[in-house]
């Protein structure tokens, strides 16, 4: 019987109608908190000394992935400290104008070898360097889809190259973690 009641008040009704919802406007993050669209991960390989040697991986959204493996501060994995806006637009800018995705796997920017032609023979130089006992340092770099690794030998200068992994190991608490 209290069905039917509940039936019979309910099909009677005649309150008025709720108000139509209004569109929720779509409210975007500030910019300072949208991810930066790239992951950049730099390793640095053991030396016959004691070089630290870790890896480092820095994503678009500011986390920050740690894994010591031996002569650090800090061994085995950690998340560290939020990298702000500011230093991951910094990184992005470092890796636009040292032309990252222009080099070959060894960091080097083509050239070319330098060809010269004297009567019907064509002789080219090509340049060579050995070294041994570097940590090297292994940078990868994912940025619109694109993913393009770096091991950076440190047998000679790369401008561009060693300044992105300064910045890296600049990032907020990096210092700590390695140790210096």
């Amino acid at each position: 019987m209290r069905a039917v009641w509940l039936l019979v008040l309910t099909a009677c009704w005649t309150g008025s109608s709720p108000e139509p919802n209004e569109p929720v406007p779509v409210i975007a993050p500030p910019a300072d908190v949208r991810p930066v669209r790239m992951r950049v991960k730099l390793e640095r390989t053991p030396c016959l000394g004691r070089c630290p040697v870790f890896t480092v991986v820095v994503h678009g959204d500011g986390r920050l992935e740690w894994t010591g493996i031996e002569n650090v501060a800090v061994v085995g994995r950690r998340e560290g400290p939020r990298v702000p806006r500011s230093a991951l637009d910094r990184l992005a800018r470092q890796i636009d104008s040292a032309q990252f995705f222009d080099r070959d796997q060894y960091g080097e920017l083509q050239q070319g070898p330098v060809c010269t032609t004297t009567g019907g023979t064509t002789t080219c130089s090509y340049s060579a360097h050995f070294c041994s006992d570097t940590s090297h340092a292994k940078l990868t770099v994912t940025r619109s889809g694109r993913t393009h690794a770096i091991d950076n030998d440190h047998c000679d200068p790369k401008p561009g190259i060693d300044d992105i992994e300064d910045a890296i190991e600049n990032l907020a608490g990096m210092a700590e973690l390695i140790g210096r």
